[in-house]
């Protein structure tokens, strides 16, 4: 007997639980859109998930720029005209992408639904916080015909994040070095 049934019961309660953030069911995933970004969650069952517990799934995550045509190339190389490739929007990736600490594949079984549920919620308002974070760099790539894959976009968003202190450190010593220098005279034209 298949376990099939473990992934739409967490799905189903997921979808309860995010309808109030503004996530609606769309065909097999949930979608929220927020201005010009749309973003997409789906659970991908595992092939192996014909038999017994656990059932074993990945979270995918996608994102669409609703105002940017859907990219043509991806480092350079043209997009396959597939349907699948229209889905992944301008970048997506799984949950790894949202925390490189989660887990490769995640797994639920029947004792521990109920935490799944609350575990996977949280870990998609996180993914849609990556999402909101990585729409520049995404837009910029999108704004080129470029597909950029999320793992790529989050991690320069990252790299954003860790360098902003530096750069506001920067900015405080500059001023400091400023305000310890005597004021120009503006009527010396020497």
């Amino acid at each position: 007997m298949s376990v099939k049934h473990l992934g739409d019961k967490l799905w189903a309660g997921v979808t309860t639980l995010l309808r109030a953030q503004g996530f609606e069911k769309r065909a097999k995933g949930l979608v929220r859109i927020s201005g010009a970004l749309e973003e997409r969650f789906r659970l991908e069952g595992s092939h192996w998930n014909i038999g017994t517990e656990p059932y074993k799934f990945y979270l995918g995550i996608s994102m669409r720029l609703i105002d940017v045509p859907l990219p043509m190339r991806c480092e350079g190389s043209p997009l396959p005209d597939r349907p699948e490739v229209k889905r992944w929007g301008h970048a997506a990736g799984r949950q790894r992408c949202a925390d490189p600490e989660a887990p490769l594949q995640l797994e639920v079984t029947s004792a521990g639904l109920d935490q799944m549920i609350v575990s996977l919620a949280e870990l998609i308002e996180q993914a849609s916080e990556t999402l909101q974070r990585c729409e520049p760099i995404v837009r910029q790539a999108a704004l080129q015909g470029e597909y950029i894959p999320l793992w790529r976009a989050a991690k320069r968003s990252r790299e954003r994040v860790n360098n902003a202190p530096c750069v506001a450190k920067q900015h405080e010593v500059l001023a400091n070095v400023l305000a310890s220098q005597p004021p120009a005279d503006r009527n010396d034209r020497s």
